[in-house]
């Protein structure tokens, strides 16, 4: 039986997203953008109607919009856009947690508030690149409507500055003042609400300027990863399958820019994805164990009862001190590999948008008609010099989209294994103070 158990578990594991995404991932942060959109939709081209079709659009939409096929990457994104679902975390029960966290392979995917948002983020950066206002004003209007909703806290409603900045600078685009100064107020100051000619340029009298917008996508967003949170309970040890949060080391983080040999400074990142990412799931982690410890119950009483009844049957056949001493050994092992294998067999769900940044940024240069150059510089781990040139007319916007990650060398991202659940006294408090309402909890305790 456990042979079974055992081959079976090993048959589910390597169905997972992580895996399905692999050679894609590979590609994208391995310099083979153009490769990576090819395995996507190879993907995608199998998973139709499936539970992962919609988050591998997404992570279709980001490598196209990386490859700079804009008018592909909107496709990818508003076919996503109208039907996708949301689960909040930090605010959904743990019962409801239970249903999608913990049955991976049942259950549709669903993107978290930030996710959510992101998608129209990066939209509008798609409309902007392509110079279509009207779609970028589109885009915005949908983002703030989002965060808006009566059920978004406050602190989820203003955290994506960069999102507000891009709505505010689309919104004023498009000649929409009122609502412009309204994004802009809650973005705050940055360069996207600029007026004055860059650091040696001057404008032509009588003309309108034209405008060159330097936007930074940098490192990697935060994954999550399986970690198994071991305890001990009755005679045997458990674990609790939960997705962890794992943060990507980036390769760049930060841009400067030279526009016609004149320094214009760094460009402003304006908004920390990773880091907001992260506080979120401090939130959301008692739920998620307490989701863990709802689905664990069940696997807590089988395993409990494989190790009863391997105690009796040691027990049955001899009398000797030695056969009691090894009866209760046999029930510990036989209650430990049971609850092991039905461990291994409720997986939990770490899909997530894998594809996005950790940090957007973004410079503002306002310049007259004519030829520029412009020289990118990335900083951190590594550098890396990016030389563009620009022919601009009155009043045109070009954006450089500069999405630092897809110049760097793969590294597989791996979880942190086994750990200790004593070891989060804070989340194991608030976790206990959410189950210790719920009925089942006394069969835990018993």
């Amino acid at each position: 039986m456990l042979g079974v158990l055992a081959a079976f578990c090993s048959l589910t594991a390597c169905a997972n997203y992580d895996e399905r995404l692999a050679v894609a991932h590979k590609q994208f942060y391995s310099q083979n953008v153009a490769g990576a959109v090819t395995t996507l939709e190879g993907l995608i081209a199998e998973a139709e109607g499936d539970n992962d079709e919609q988050l591998l659009r997404l992570e279709l939409g980001i490598a196209l919009q990386a490859a700079e096929r804009y008018e592909e990457s909107s496709a990818a994104f508003e076919r996503v856009d109208d039907s996708l679902e949301v689960l909040d975390y930090t605010s959904a029960g743990y019962e409801e947690v239970a249903e999608f966290a913990f049955a991976p392979e049942a259950a549709k995917w669903r993107a978290s508030p930030p996710e959510r948002v992101m998608l129209n983020t990066q939209n509008m950066i798609n409309y902007l690149a392509r110079g279509e206002v009207g779609g970028a004003e589109i885009e915005a209007r949908r983002m703030r409507n989002l965060v808006t909703m009566e059920d978004v806290s406050e602190d989820e409603r203003f955290a994506n500055t960069f999102a507000w900045a891009l709505a505010g600078f689309s919104l004023e685009l498009s000649g929409d003042f009122g609502e412009a100064t309204g994004a802009q107020r809650e973005a705050g100051d940055t360069s996207l609400n600029e007026h004055e000619p860059a650091a040696g340029q001057q404008f032509v009298e009588g003309e309108e300027p034209a405008m060159v917008v330097v936007i930074a996508q940098l490192g990697q967003a935060p994954i999550r990863r399986e970690t198994q949170y071991v305890f001990p309970a009755g005679s045997t040890i458990h674990r609790l399958n939960v997705p962890h949060l794992v943060q990507r080391a980036a390769l760049y983080d930060a841009v400067s820019v030279e526009l016609d040999g004149v320094d214009q400074g760094k460009v402003p990142m304006l908004f920390d994805y990773g880091e907001h990412v992260a506080q979120r799931y401090d939130q959301e982690l008692p739920t998620l164990l307490a989701a863990a410890l709802f689905q664990a119950v069940g696997r807590a009483l089988v395993a409990e009862g494989v190790a009863k009844a391997a105690r009796e049957s040691v027990k049955a056949s001899s009398d000797s001190k030695n056969d009691q001493e090894y009866a209760a050994l046999a029930g510990f092992f036989a209650g430990l590999i049971t609850n092991w294998g039905l461990s291994e067999l409720a997986g939990s769900d770490t899909r997530c948008w894998s594809l996005l940044p950790n940090s957007l940024g973004a410079l503002r240069l306002n310049v007259p008609r004519g030829e520029h150059s412009l020289a990118l510089q990335l900083t951190g781990r590594s550098q890396r010099l990016i030389r563009r040139t620009v022919d601009v007319q009155p009043g045109e916007l070009v954006v450089i989209n500069l999405v630092g990650e897809i110049y760097g060398t793969y590294a597989p991202t791996l979880g942190p294994g086994e750990l200790p659940l004593a070891g989060n006294s804070a989340a194991v408090a608030d976790t206990l103070e959410i189950v210790q309402q719920a009925s089942w909890w006394a069969q835990v305790i018993d």
